[in-house]
């Protein structure tokens, strides 16, 4: 009873040193970004976004600054389409030897590690100093080019049938963690749960009570029952776990910072039905499928 009690106690502790951290963060952020804006709005003008610095004539626009900064996504954009389409047909039709596959794909996974800084760093040192291309616009649409496919957007294959319909094995996903926002619908990929990455729906977010019929195979949010037919599926094909000693007890509310995920392929998909995944704590995912670059009948935008 007295350990139970000290466990409480040392919870509420770190919560509430945590909530006070984050409050100095966010306060110390808003106190910045309010300093620049009060003391930089009233010098913006026509005159400061269109002209460039000159002593002579005595103006410091910043127009240079923004038009380098528009080549440099022009070509960083230029770069990336063709190399990540290129990647994706070469790894999913060409790439005979796995292994060099999954070593690709484990430098991939490595590199979202690396602090920002020092891609920036590496980018000054190969391509401004051995490549000898200076301070130029596509040494740093080259470095750009690194940030895009480590943090920005990533190619992840499709492996197993727990998607179908909607996915199928093999298919390339472009995945994103830019602005994401994880709601009920949004297929994400998901880290650290099982031994390799997985692709799964969102199905309820934290705070919410999920349920499932097992008779009719329905699913219920809140008391409500989900229509799949908004996910490309039919309504009543959720089934119960093949091992009942791995099965959640429903009912089951989500907790803070998690989500509750189903795959499309109810019958094999390994997902928060089973103890093994449970309740995704989202610093798992990794981010949401927005696009399929292959196959080609497939190609487009993820709805």
């Amino acid at each position: 009873m007295k350990r139970s009690a000290y466990r409480r106690f040392m919870d509420g502790l770190r919560s509430a040193l945590m909530y006070i951290a984050i409050a100095i963060v966010c306060a110390l952020l808003v106190g910045v970004i309010g300093y620049i804006f009060v003391r930089g709005i009233p010098h913006i003008s026509w005159e400061f976004l269109s002209t460039k610095p000159s002593p002579r004539s005595g103006t410091i626009g910043i127009l240079p600054d923004l038009l380098n900064t528009l080549y440099i996504i022009l070509m960083t954009i230029v770069i990336v389409l063709p190399l990540g389409v290129g990647a994706a047909i070469y790894l999913t039709e060409y790439a005979k030897n796995k292994k060099l596959v999954r070593v690709i794909e484990f430098a991939t996974e490595t590199l979202s590690g690396i602090p920002s800084i020092i891609f920036g760093l590496v980018g000054m040192l190969v391509f401004v100093e051995f490549f000898g291309l200076q301070s130029s616009l596509i040494a740093g649409a080259l470095t750009l080019v690194i940030l895009v496919f480590t943090f920005l957007f990533r190619v992840v294959t499709v492996t197993g049938e727990s998607m179908l319909p909607n996915f199928v094995e093999g298919q390339k996903l472009i995945v994103t963690n830019l602005g994401h926002s994880v709601e009920q619908g949004t297929v994400v990929v998901i880290t650290n749960v099982l031994n390799e990455p997985i692709i799964k729906r969102v199905i309820a977010t934290e705070g919410q009570t999920v349920d499932i019929d097992y008779e009719t195979g329905v699913v219920y949010v809140d008391g409500e029952a989900v229509d799949e037919t908004q996910f490309g599926l039919e309504n009543g094909i959720t089934t119960r776990p093949y091992s009942t000693l791995e099965a959640m007890v429903f009912p089951q509310t989500v907790p803070e910072g998690c989500v509750f995920v189903l795959g499309d392929n109810r019958g094999v998909s390994k997902d928060s039905r089973y103890t093994e995944v449970g309740m995704v704590d989202t610093r798992h995912i990794l981010g949401e499928a927005v696009f399929t670059l292959y196959p080609f009948d497939r190609f487009g935008v993820i709805e």
